[in-house]
């Protein structure tokens, strides 16, 4: 098994998939498209860096 890289958003388990589906949100019920999904890299406040997947600037 390979390491774990928080910043490589293939490894993530929780990418969005390859051919655009719709998906929704388990926090607001909403559903979408999965290509508005965008990965990104955060410094949080340690300054620690993180990947997360984030839809139109909300955390999903």
């Amino acid at each position: 098994m390979s390491e774990f890289d928080p910043f490589d958003a293939d490894a993530d388990p929780f990418r969005p998939p390859k051919i655009s589906v719709v998906v929704g949100c388990l926090h607001c019920q909403e559903t979408y498209d999965s290509y508005r999904i965008e990965y990104r890299i955060e410094t949080i406040a340690d300054g620690s860096q993180h990947g997360s997947g984030l839809i139109a600037g909300d955390d999903v």
